[in-house]
């Protein structure tokens, strides 16, 4: 009976641990490295170091905003190095220049050796729609490419984003086009979900989503402009919280809550290895008592 009672005691432990102690590791994901593919959302000033675009100051440091962007505060949320090779301007296909998606990845195999525990974070598409483009499978397509093209090299972690509402952003709210290129990202959108489904039933590493539409209209709120741009055309800035830094680009105080809700979009299953562990230890012991050696 004493026994029983131990093992019982043992059980209860467990099954209350998952649920106090999940909170404070299911999000527990470690990386040495971020590598960074993308456009000016992900740029943390390698156009800037060729052209000498974005003008700075205003901008940041040759960053497309007035402060680090999201994969800066992301690599800090993980103490990791960050190997940033995005480009503002870049669409998702093989352009030389500024690369695009599918280019960078190339470049990457090319210049790099291989890294280990990383996070490859791939955001692209915006300058497909936004330079005219309708062809959403295709940019969805090529999105896939990099991710073969990455997976091929031995990346085991990635994270895809998707595009918030391009017809919400300053430079088109309010538009006779703001309709239309919202129904157009949310095509591009549906076409990546799907893209990204087939890729992960092949993929044999960790394949991560964030939901930026959504992340974009929930965290609007959170300032007091959502809809204009802080910087003005004469390179002034308006007082107070803004969403969007200029017609097209988010805030450092807006990257910096996405690279949050990015984190949280790659969660490490710690608390579920625990207490799986406990059950393998609970169910050997019940062998070894029963006298049989798992």
């Amino acid at each position: 009976m004493k026994m029983k009672s131990k093992i019982n005691r043992l059980f209860f432990f467990l099954f209350l641990s998952m649920f106090f102690f999940a909170p404070l590791v299911s999000f527990a994901a470690t990386f040495d490295n971020v590598i960074a593919l993308g456009d000016s959302l992900s740029d943390n000033g390698n156009l800037y170091t060729v052209i000498g675009y974005p003008p700075s100051p205003p901008y940041y440091k040759g960053r497309f905003s007035n402060g680090p962007v999201w994969v800066e505060y992301l690599a800090d949320i993980y103490n990791a190095n960050l190997i940033d090779i995005a480009y503002g301007g870049a669409e998702t296909g093989e352009s030389p220049f500024p690369p695009g998606l599918i280019a960078q990845a190339n470049t990457f195999l090319s210049y790099y050796p291989p890294p280990s525990n990383a996070l490859f974070t791939v955001w692209a598409g915006a300058n497909d729609i936004l330079n005219g483009g309708t062809n959403v499978s295709a940019y969805a397509y090529n999105i896939v490419s990099s991710l073969n093209i990455l997976a091929g090299y031995g990346a085991q972690d990635m994270l895809v984003m998707n595009l918030p509402d391009l017809g919400a952003i300053p430079l088109l709210d309010g538009s006779p086009d703001a309709e239309g290129t919202t129904a157009l990202t949310m095509r591009f959108n549906l076409a990546l979900k799907d893209a990204l489904d087939v890729f992960e039933s092949n993929y044999a590493g960790n394949l991560f989503r964030a939901d930026v539409f959504s992340f974009m209209a929930d965290v609007a709120s959170n300032f007091e402009n959502s809809t204009e741009a802080k910087l003005n055309s004469d390179g002034s800035q308006n007082d107070g919280s803004y969403l969007f830094w200029d017609s097209l680009h988010p805030t450092t105080e807006a990257h910096e809550l996405l690279a949050e809700y990015s984190a949280a979009s790659v969660p490490i299953p710690g608390a579920v290895w625990l207490f799986g562990s406990g059950i393998v230890c609970l169910v050997s012991f019940k062998r070894r008592k029963n006298g049989r050696i798992s």
